[in-house]
């Protein structure tokens, strides 16, 4: 039996910022890959899937719902970070 399509990707921790809200969640990038790269690929829908996704306002900490599933707007995020380097 034939396997489906798989292409192997690696689980990256981020925190996205848009203009209005802060998300914290996982994206999945080619291994090796970089995040600056990952942004800069061009998608015929525009979209980043986050999954385990927490949004928050950006000027708090209180979450305001978390998903398991998350379609971000590339076009509308102002920056993005690996979780690791927030403090």
């Amino acid at each position: 039996m034939a396997k489906p399509l798989f292409v192997n990707k690696d689980k990256s921790q981020v925190v996205i910022f848009t203009a209005s809200h802060r998300v914290e969640g996982e994206i999945y990038v080619y291994p090796g890959g970089r995040l600056t790269d990952f942004m800069e690929t061009k998608t015929n829908y525009g979209f980043m899937a986050v999954t385990n996704a927490t949004v928050f306002p950006l000027s708090g900490d209180k979450a305001l719902y978390s998903v398991r599933f998350l379609n971000v707007n590339k076009n509308f995020v102002v920056m993005i970070v690996p979780k690791g380097d927030c403090q």
